[in-house]
């Protein structure tokens, strides 16, 4: 995996067990809580069969107490954290969480870049938490959701190099590769009323059937934000906790 590529994905939630509830029934998910004395104690990690696909925890009170919604968070993997703090500081962003370890051998930062979506930062050995190829129930694909591409494209640029390039097939879609030219994530210019008033990361998970994954998602009490197209196998939904995410039938 080469640098500036997305590794991990966690869901800061109110209810854990609620959580923990509606992605079983929506992906199938098994959990394992993490015995790592430097994890905070709630951190639960979920498997989709015998891989790691995501970890959930209870969102801390700080957040809670300035009515942050429960959400998904992306993380990047990074060579060095203080160096990519110090350029994303200097372009514009935020820094919410200082580095921090992670847990034995691993630290993050959290960042919100100049319109206010928020990605984390990690250095340390790979967490494996994506795979392009997936089948139901993994992190498969990352994309920013923002309503202009000129708000972000040069800050992305910057910080980890990414050639942003428009999608032919999708008009609203513009595919992220690496210095390498490998696909990176997918930035979507999305009005207020399709993606809600923030911006963000979101998570796309890889599902086997997409009618019958977001059929599961309402059943299960979310709700589906925007359904697939023809031309792109993708939808938007909300878990019970009002939590975005994606899901995708369609990773050729």
């Amino acid at each position: 995996m080469p640098a500036n590529s997305f590794t991990w994905c966690d869901l800061s939630t109110f209810d854990l067990a609620q959580a923990f509830r509606f992605y079983t029934r929506v992906f199938g998910w098994s959990s394992h809580p993490v015995q790592d004395d430097s994890r905070r104690d709630d951190y639960t990690l979920c498997y989709a069969g015998e891989d790691a696909a995501a970890a959930i925890y209870t969102m801390p009170e700080f957040f809670q107490s300035i009515n942050m919604p429960s959400f998904w968070m992306s993380y990047v993997h990074v060579e060095s954290l203080e160096r990519s703090v110090a350029l994303a500081t200097e372009l514009g962003a935020k820094c919410e969480i200082e580095p921090t370890p992670f847990d034995a051998q691993g630290r993050f930062a959290l960042i919100r870049d100049p319109v206010g979506a928020g990605f984390t930062l990690y250095e340390g050995p790979n967490l494996n938490g994506r795979d392009p190829r997936a089948r139901r129930g993994r992190m498969c694909w990352n994309e920013l959701h923002v309503p202009s591409l000129d708000l972000v494209a040069a800050f992305y640029a910057q910080l980890f190099g990414w050639q942003i390039e428009r999608d032919p097939t999708v008009d609203y879609r513009h595919l992220v590769y690496s210095k390498g030219g490998e696909a990176v994530a997918s930035i979507l210019v999305l009005d207020e009323a399709t993606k809600g008033p923030k911006n963000y990361w979101a998570v796309t998970f890889a599902v086997d059937d997409l009618e019958a994954t977001l059929r599961g998602v309402t059943k299960a009490g979310g709700s589906v934000v925007m359904t697939p197209s023809a031309e792109l196998q993708f939808a938007m939904a909300t878990d019970d906790q009002g939590a975005m995410f994606c899901v995708t039938g369609n990773r050729d």
